[in-house]
């Protein structure tokens, strides 16, 4: 199984911040020997790092540390995993996951409403990294007869 890890960035992605991190993840090695990866952008706004192969604990601490080094560098930041990125009118949005209630409840948000699901990555896939919000762990917020 691969390893996936998402990087919420604040910002867009330059093509500048793309370009080095390209070039990074291409010197990343494990024990000396190089680690097979690929990288993708998700809206531009969520970096994607796939490790093909082995990896040591060093290697992926020099990968994250490597991965924030660039994104600061290009004064764009990593956000942390209580952000909630979510679709409205087709454009990506973003929350605070303690604001999602006081968004249900205004009507912003709804079982249906698409999101980006960033846990996804626990089960070692990208599988449901888009899908609704009653599909994912930000169920838990809606009423129960919404939710199963």
């Amino acid at each position: 199984m691969q390893n996936i890890w998402i990087f919420p960035l604040a910002r867009k992605a330059s093509e500048d911040l793309r370009s080095e991190l390209e070039q990074v993840l291409a010197g990343w090695k494990a024990h000396g020997k190089p680690v097979p990866s690929r990288m993708q952008f998700v809206e531009d706004r969520l970096l994607v790092v796939e490790a093909l192969d082995e990896k040591s604990g060093c290697s992926i601490d020099w990968m994250t540390q490597m991965v924030l080094a660039r994104v600061a560098r290009h004064g764009n930041q990593l956000l942390d995993a209580s952000t909630v990125f979510y679709y409205r009118a087709d454009r990506l949005c973003e929350c605070h996951y303690n604001q999602v209630p006081d968004l249900l409840q205004r009507g912003v948000l709804a079982p249906h409403t698409q999101v980006l699901d960033i846990t996804c990555v626990h089960r070692g896939s990208l599988d449901g990294l888009r899908t609704t919000m009653a599909s994912s762990w930000l169920s838990r917020f809606l009423p129960l007869e919404v939710s199963e």
